[in-house]
């Protein structure tokens, strides 16, 4: 009976690491689309092997928005604006097309821009022949402009088809010294935003700093990314983040570098049910033991 129960048990563990492997491959997917301005030199795009990002989620295959592929338009208020949209989408954690709702790819558009330009400046100085292959570099060396002299025009940043369950939406952003905006996720509550200029990156300074300042209450309170947490896509299955000019500091440029949406997988539920399998069989191998 002894070695009947230890065949169980046999069992059990075979279960147990089963049901784990298909938890631990239930990875987190991380989509990353970064800005970049054609026509400027210092505005570079990332190589698919570069990874960039602040901390756990830098990632490599961003996927690149180029101001060369926009569409123009004039806005309702009759200033010229700019959008654009990928249709596929590179999945930065497998390098494969990203898989959305109904097993299509997950798509990005952009609408409301107002200019392309360059962000943090590549190289020692803003000499753009003295480059750096510093990938967070290069992540922050394009981005997109909000409307510089309104606080009601939105620029929105949209990912669709996205399969149901949580995400974190991620954003980048590095631009001018004692400038606010305000960003939203899905229409929910505003977050203020003040950029850092000058921030360390590549040649200029070897020791890049990741700082993310929700919510901030000065213009001391810095921030070069920011982080939504546990978002769902609406029932459109679209995730949008959308900014703007915060009404008291109109002056000057708002931007954004990048941004990244992060699946926040549960492989809970799985666990759970291998080690519920695992104590129903540890307890048939104790009743069938010899007292």
């Amino acid at each position: 009976m002894i070695l009947k129960s230890n065949g169980s048990l046999l069992a059990a563990a075979a279960l147990f690491g089963g049901v784990m492997a298909v938890a631990g491959a239930a990875h987190a997917t991380s989509i990353g689309v970064q800005f970049v301005n054609a026509s400027n030199t210092n505005s570079v795009a990332l190589t698919a092997a570069q990874v960039a990002g602040a901390g756990s989620y830098a990632q490599s295959n961003w996927n690149v928005a180029s101001s060369a592929n926009q569409t123009s338009y004039t806005d309702a208020g009759g200033s010229a604006a700019y959008e654009g949209s990928l249709s596929t989408l590179t999945d930065g954690t497998t390098a494969a097309t990203s898989v959305g709702a109904n097993g299509g790819s997950v798509t990005f558009n952009y609408s409301d821009i107002h200019k392309f330009f360059t962000g943090y400046t590549i190289g020692a100085s803003g000499d753009p022949s003295n480059t750096t292959t510093d990938a967070n570099a290069i992540l922050m060396s394009g981005a997109v402009e909000n409307d510089t002299n309104s606080a009601t025009k939105a620029t929105v940043l949209e990912f669709g088809n996205v399969a149901p369950g949580s995400y974190n939406v991620v954003l980048y952003n590095v631009w001018q010294a004692s400038n606010e905006f305000q960003a939203s996720v899905n229409g929910g509550a505003p977050v203020d935003v003040w950029e850092q200029a000058g921030q360390t990156f590549g040649a200029e300074s070897p020791n890049e700093t990741w700082v993310t300042n929700p919510n901030p209450s000065a213009s001391t309170d810095v921030s070069n990314y920011l982080v939504f947490n546990n978002i769902s896509p609406d029932s459109n299955g679209n995730i949008s983040l959308a900014f703007l000019k915060n009404s008291s500091s109109l002056a000057g440029s708002e931007g954004v570098n990048a941004i990244q949406l992060v699946s926040t997988p549960e492989p809970a539920p799985l666990a759970l049910l291998a080690l519920g399998g695992l104590g129903l069989m540890l307890l048939q191998r104790k009743t069938r033991m010899p007292a």
